[in-house]
């Protein structure tokens, strides 16, 4: 079964003194869904990640580096 790794995106949230819960709202949904979303028991749409890459300020070229699908 594979499974998004997003232990880079924590990384960036550290480094950007934020938690998963400020990305609710840009997200327009729950600090418990962006949880859900982030460990990978819900999917991010190709929107949700933009949205990410802006908050997040991750580069778009970059975006495989922090959402990696892994086997779990």
């Amino acid at each position: 079964m594979q499974k998004l790794d997003t232990s880079r995106v924590s990384q960036r949230l550290r480094d950007l003194h934020m938690r998963k819960g400020d990305l609710a709202e840009p997200l327009g949904t729950t600090k418990q869904n962006v949880s859900f979303k982030l460990n990978g028991k819900c999917k991010l749409s190709v929107e949700e990640l933009k949205i990410l890459c802006e908050v997040l300020k991750i580069d778009t070229g970059e975006v495989f580096d922090y959402f990696v699908v892994t086997d779990d």
